[in-house]
């Protein structure tokens, strides 16, 4: 596959190491490029399966915490971060109606240094300076996620310049009003935001949606930062479609 090559692999093995595999658990350590593709992809593998309840097949499904860290991260800290996204997206599993229940995944990009906890991490760096919160975090893997990766898709293409990305990804972190702007000037140049499904007109013209101001969300904050971690077509997205190191756990 052509986007190998990107991971430079050598002798054709695979920048993929499981560490601990049986019982209800399973985490593994792999290039971070790839955490996110595999993390989802086992999320969809896992619910194809059925146990037997009462003699009755009933589905199964699971949460998944990705933790994408640098190199010389400790391992320790790392697997306690990756733990932690995981017991996030168990939460939001168990506070949705039943057809929301399925699988969930959270994931952070961990920067060199970070000491805080998740919950804290993201209250007081995931707030744009108008006070909305940037990331949706958690994602619902057989829906959210895959509206998630059409996004993040979008903008790696050729109409979205990298540098122009990241423009947008710091212009989200000043609040709707720079956002506005910003997304003016680059509907003049013929560049305008990702339209997928899962997105409302709002969203798709001024970037933020939701009504009031404080209760404003974008769906746009979460792709642009993984755009980094994420090498399109390398696996099929949850739905089936073709579609640092990193540090993943998974429960049931």
């Amino acid at each position: 596959m052509p986007l190998l090559k990107e991971l430079h692999l050598s002798k054709n093995i695979f920048p993929f190491r499981p560490i601990v595999y049986g019982g209800d658990d399973l985490t593994f350590v792999c290039d971070g490029r790839v955490g996110l593709h595999l993390a989802a992809y086992y999320l969809q593998k896992f619910a194809e399966g059925k146990i037997k309840v009462c003699g009755k097949d009933k589905p199964v499904d699971a949460c998944a915490g990705v933790a994408i860290v640098p190199t010389k991260f400790p391992f320790a800290q790392a697997y306690h971060f990756a733990d932690t996204l995981c017991g996030l997206a168990k939460s939001r599993r168990r506070s949705q109606e039943d057809n929301s229940k399925g699988s969930w995944l959270d994931f952070q990009i961990i920067q060199e240094g970070v000491t805080q906890s998740i919950t804290d991490l993201r209250t007081s760096q995931y707030r744009s300076l108008e006070g909305q919160k940037l990331t949706q975090r958690p994602y619902h893997i057989s829906g959210s996620w895959d509206t998630f990766t059409a996004i993040l898709q979008q903008f790696q293409s050729q109409r979205w310049p990298r540098s122009r990305a990241k423009g947008l990804l710091q212009v989200l972190t000043q609040g709707p009003t720079a956002t506005e702007r910003f997304v003016k000037g680059t509907q003049w140049r013929n560049v305008v935001l990702p339209d997928v499904s899962g997105i409302d007109d709002n969203a798709k013209t001024s970037g933020w949606t939701g009504g009031a101001s404080a209760n404003q969300i974008t769906p746009y904050f979460d792709p642009l930062e993984a755009l980094d971690f994420y090498l399109e077509g390398l696996l099929p997205t949850a739905s089936g479609a073709e579609g640092s190191e990193n540090k993943k756990r998974d429960k049931e």
